[in-house]
C-alpha cells in the first residue's frame, strides 16, 4: 500500500491545526515541504545518493533539477525502498506499455533548502492520453 497520499494529507492537517493557537488566536503558518506530482516520463532520477532529480511539469516545460541526499526516502507500492531498488522499480514500470504515461511521481522537497526528502511512485493513476 502506498502511504504517500496519507502522509501528505497528514502534513497538511497538522499544518492547519498548528496555525490555530490557544483560544482560537491565529498564528503564522510555516510551510516546511512542497510536493510536486509529475508524470514518470517527465522525471530523471539520481544515479548516486548525492545526485539530482531532474523534472519537467509537462513535456514542453522547462527542465528543473533538485538534489537528493543519502537520507532521501524512496517509496513505491511495496513501501520504502533503497535507491537501487527504487530505480529497478522505475525500470520495470517504464518497460510496461504506457507505464511512463500512467505512473505518477510525487516529489517532496524541503521548502527552505530545496533538498528532496521523498520520492514516491504510484502506478496506473493517470490517463494515458
Amino acid at each position: 500500500m502506498n502511504r504517500l497520499p496519507f502522509v501528505t494529507c497528514l502534513i497538511a492537517i497538522l499544518a492547519v491545526g498548528a496555525s490555530i493557537g490557544p483560544h482560537g488566536n491565529a498564528r503564522s503558518l510555516v510551510v516546511v515541504e512542497f510536493t510536486s506530482e509529475l508524470r514518470l516520463a517527465n522525471v530523471g532520477f539520481p544515479i548516486t545518493d548525492s545526485g539530482n532529480v531532474t523534472f519537467r511539469a509537462c513535456t514542453d516545460c522547462e527542465s528543473h533539477s533538485m538534489p537528493v541526499t543519502p537520507e532521501t526516502e524512496y517509496l513505491a507500492a511495496d513501501g520504502v525502498l533503497t535507491r537501487t531498488e527504487f530505480l529497478a522499480e522505475v525500470t520495470r514500470i517504464r518497460l510496461t506499455q504506457a507505464g511512463n504515461l500512467t505512473t505518477m511521481v510525487a516529489l517532496t522537497y524541503n521548502a527552505e533548502s530545496r533538498l528532496v526528502t521523498r520520492i514516491g511512485l504510484r502506478e496506473d493513476v493517470l490517463s494515458a492520453n
